[in-house]
């Protein structure tokens, strides 16, 4: 999923949980850091929830 105007990364975080692949764009860099640290939020918050392999 390409998203040329990615501001807080909202379309990232939805991408990410059906599994999709997405690259964000954005001309303002403080958007960009908050967009990345959403990002990496919710994957340490699905990493604490799914189930170990055996």
């Amino acid at each position: 999923m390409l998203d040329p105007f990615s501001g807080t990364g909202t379309t990232g975080l939805a991408a990410r949980q059906l599994g999709r692949s997405y690259l964000g764009i954005d001309l303002k860099p403080a958007f960009h850091s908050l967009a990345a640290a959403r990002l990496q939020r919710m994957t340490r918050q699905l990493a604490d929830t799914e189930d170990p392999v055996d």
